[in-house]
């Protein structure tokens, strides 16, 4: 605009800044319109310092969970726009991981409305220096997210995924198996989940097993779901020495994720207290 106005005058015609921006369609107050420095926001340096400990120890929490978690364990009670702000200023985000293009299946989610109507199980596997490749087979209940049996074992075989099944109905139902009729089991199409003494025990406590279809792991998006919370969270922050090492942090971990970790899907609190909240 000013170019404008110098080369007029240039060419001996005197006009007004004012007039050039009406030409150029400018509002005079953009033309005047000068920017103000913000003042920096005050640090809040007990929020900072919780935050710090918190990411120590939960180093893939994102800002919503780790404002939970202030709450909770350190009793500061901070906007999430707050923390947000403080961890970014830091660098202390958690990296979002890329959305594919791939289209996805709308059809056969693994979500359940009610406790006990739809569990699902897989397996992952993680390194020890003594053992090699171990295992963990993991059954949770799709309404609530909550880890109802599990197995860590050196083997992975039908025997481990059966006991880690056992495990969960007797917790749940004892050895009544006329309550845990028509409970759905969803899995993969893995040998393991289709063995004859799977399916013996899958048979007795009268459940209905529901297979994915091949290749399709978001069917069982909320196993999936798990396995890779942790991984995250637990399997890859550890170098197992041992199995009986391995084992132990790994247990500690699920204890901790069905009692305590707040669940995004559930409202931010954990398994365990949302299975109480709806029974209260």
């Amino acid at each position: 605009m000013l170019r404008v106005k110098t080369e007029l005058e240039a060419q001996g015609h005197k006009v007004s800044l004012r007039k050039v921006a009406g030409w150029l369609g400018v509002p005079w107050s953009t033309v005047h319109y000068k920017p103000r420095k913000r003042k920096p926001v005050a640090v809040d340096r007990e929020v900072e310092q919780a935050i710090y400990q918190l990411i120590q120890r939960y180093p893939r929490y994102g800002y919503r969970r780790i404002t939970v978690m202030l709450r909770r364990r350190m009793g500061l009670m901070a906007n999430k726009k707050k923390v947000h702000r403080i961890m970014q200023r830091n660098g202390w985000t958690v990296a979002k991981r890329p959305r594919g293009m791939r289209p996805r299946a709308q059809s056969k989610t693994s979500v359940a409305e009610a406790p006990n109507v739809r569990w699902a199980t897989d397996m992952t596997h993680f390194f020890c220096s003594d053992s090699g490749w171990c295992h963990v087979v993991a059954v949770i209940d799709c309404w609530n997210r909550e880890v109802v049996g599990y197995r860590i074992s050196r083997k992975q075989n039908a025997k481990v995924a059966e006991g880690a099944l056992e495990d969960a109905l007797i917790r749940r139902f004892g050895r009544n198996t006329a309550a845990s009729r028509g409970l759905a089991l969803r899995s993969d199409n893995g040998l393991i989940f289709t063995s004859k003494h799977y399916l013996k025990l899958v048979r007795r406590f009268g459940l209905r097993p529901e297979y994915i279809t091949p290749y399709s792991p978001e069917q069982n998006g909320v196993i999936e779901r798990f396995m890779r919370t942790l991984k995250e969270e637990c399997i890859w922050l550890n170098l197992f020495s041992s199995f009986a090492e391995a084992k132990a942090i790994i247990e500690t971990w699920i204890q901790e994720y069905n009692t305590d970790r707040p669940h995004q899907e559930l409202g931010y609190v954990s398994p365990v207290e949302y299975r109480y909240e709806l029974a209260a």
